[in-house]
């Protein structure tokens, strides 16, 4: 029970007892005159923090997406977090895997806790995305592996477990390893029932608290509610659970499949070859962009493309690529490759 509640206790029991109690204003006056240096601040108190927002490059708001196309349309600062949902097969946790790499490419630190797939399985999808085929060189893994180690951290559980542990892992990890960026994959394992909607709703304020006070983003990924229609534009309202998760999030983006076909997509206003859809539903900030953008599937690289003809990213430094052999292959061809590997997307898109 909370002092308040105790004291509000107290005084109902006083006035059982007919014994006066303090008039609700002399309470509250008291709790405030105790509170108020932590509760209160002056524009002066202010000042250097805002000279430093009101001057900062867009680059200092936050990491932005891989592609340099889509760069300023998403910032995720520190002190705030990310609601990610998706269809099964969609591309979130690929997409975030991509956005780890990009991060860790900057030098900034990252938790990947991926808690539907080993530890080593996410390594592995990390290392195909990065050698941007699905063969790789004992000398590719040896480098990549020395290069992400300061900077990647990966939660070795999968399963069910507390909200509270993977949330306390966070923290120490922004301690000790100066960590930026957290991945939680998803809801759906931090033991909590989809109808716990109080649950779910602390968890929000937990969530939001910690980013705030170890400055860090943190990413949260939610299944969608059953839909009957695979293909229908996702709102925020199919998101599965309490709606003020939603409400609390700083920014809410769906990664969707493209109706394979083409009438369908048309119908939607969608680009020819587009297999995806990046949708951003609400975002906080100073950049607060919403909309949607397509996205394009290539299956030998792993990676979704923000136009049909680029290049797949290259997510770590141009060094290593030395380490592998690649075939030519014109970039447009790539995108006969998810024809051909149309079951492989559909697995590939974890």
């Amino acid at each position: 029970m909370t002092d308040f509640a105790k004291q509000r206790a107290m005084e109902q029991l006083a006035g059982s007892l007919m014994i006066p109690a303090r008039p609700d204003e002399d309470y509250l006056a008291e709790i405030g005159r105790l509170e108020s240096r932590s509760y209160i601040v002056t524009p002066e108190d202010l000042e250097a923090e805002l000279i430093s927002r009101l001057h900062a490059p867009t680059a200092q708001l936050g990491l932005s997406l891989p592609w340099p196309e889509m760069a300023d349309m998403v910032r995720f600062e520190p002190g705030r977090w990310t609601l990610w949902s998706g269809r099964t097969h969609s591309g979130k946790t690929l997409l975030l895997r991509m956005l780890a790499l990009h991060a860790i490419r900057q030098q900034t630190g990252f938790l990947f806790a991926s808690l539907e797939e080993e530890p080593v399985e996410f390594l592995r999808e990390a290392l195909y995305q990065a050698a941007c085929q699905r063969s790789v060189s004992d000398a590719f893994v040896a480098a990549a592996v020395k290069l992400w180690s300061p900077h990647l951290k990966i939660f070795n559980h999968t399963g069910n477990i507390k909200p509270e542990t993977v949330l306390g892992v966070a923290c120490h990890c922004a301690k000790e390893f100066g960590t930026q960026h957290v991945v939680i994959d998803s809801l759906m394992k931090l033991s909590l029932r989809f109808d716990d909607y109080d649950g779910q709703r602390e968890l929000g304020n937990l969530i939001s608290r910690v980013a705030k006070q170890y400055h860090l983003h943190i990413h949260l990924v939610a299944h969608p509610r059953k839909m009957e229609d695979d293909f229908r534009p996702m709102s925020m309202n199919d998101v599965r659970g309490a709606g003020d998760v939603i409400n609390q999030a700083d920014k809410v983006i769906t990664i969707e499949r493209a109706p394979e076909d083409a009438a369908a997509a048309a119908k939607m206003g969608l680009p020819d070859g587009a297999t995806n859809i990046f949708r951003v539903h609400k975002q906080r900030g100073d950049i607060n962009w919403t909309g949607r953008a397509p996205m394009y599937y290539d299956a030998k690289s792993r990676q979704l493309m923000a136009t049909y003809s680029a290049q797949p990213l290259r997510l770590v430094p141009p060094e290593l690529y030395a380490k592998q052999s690649y075939a030519s292959q014109p970039a447009a061809a790539r995108r006969d490759w998810y024809d051909d590997d149309r079951d492989d997307h559909h697995e590939d898109l974890l």
